[in-house]
């Protein structure tokens, strides 16, 4: 009898773990822009989405760019470029991929026909940094605000806001007549892996905001 009621405690106990072992991650998507490049009116970013609805074994994948207005810092046009769905067999040790059918994309005929020329890395001068009132850059000892953060909410995709500054870039584009010379700030909320969301957004700042003030 002692033996069968001890049985049972072991079950109670062990059942928890059991539990948590079979459980299934929570739903997460990982967020990732990179800026392509811009024109004289526009930047373009390839936006790509690791997307996990609960599952150890499945996940989607989708890429595509967006075309943002320097003016009004509004998407004007998205082209889907992948949509796959990956699932791992665990039993067999493989990896299957489906490809969603889409229309073909040519990247290098989309880079001349819409004039994009390729970013580069900024000097370490030109680092802004994070708070709690938003972006901001150091200059001469002065604070200079950059972007708020009603406006960083707006760029983030996940509830988190951005903790870090991970790059910032520029081009040799010149503007168009009444558009301004920008830098483009790459922010993280959270390093990409585990069952949260996390996302790095390109933002665009005008370059002006960084020059000292004309005395």
């Amino acid at each position: 009898m002692r033996s069968a009621i001890l049985l049972f405690i072991l079950m109670i106990l062990a059942a928890p773990c059991a539990s948590m072992v079979n459980a299934s991650p929570n739903a997460a998507t990982w967020h990732s822009e990179r800026l392509l490049g811009e024109n004289g009116r526009y930047y373009f970013l390839l936006v790509t989405e690791w997307i996990n609805k609960g599952s150890y074994y499945q996940h989607t994948e989708v890429q595509r760019i967006h075309k943002v207005d320097k003016l009004t810092d509004s998407t004007v046009a998205v082209t889907d470029i992948r949509r796959v769905l990956s699932t791992n067999h665990v039993e067999r040790e493989e990896q299957e991929l489906r490809e969603q059918s889409l229309p073909n994309f040519n990247l290098s005929a989309f880079l001349r026909s819409n004039g994009i020329l390729h970013p580069y890395p900024m000097r370490d001068y030109y680092r802004a940094q994070l708070d709690s009132t938003g972006l901001y850059f150091v200059l001469s000892g002065r604070k200079i605000p950059l972007l708020s953060l009603s406006e960083l909410k707006e760029r983030t995709p996940t509830r988190d806001l951005p903790r870090e500054v991970v790059g910032v870039e520029f081009t040799s584009v010149w503007p168009d007549s009444g558009v301004e010379r920008m830098v483009y700030y790459t922010l993280r909320t959270h390093a990409a892996g585990g069952d949260i969301d996390a996302a790095d957004v390109v933002v665009a700042v005008p370059r002006r905001k960084l020059s000292p003030p004309q005395e």
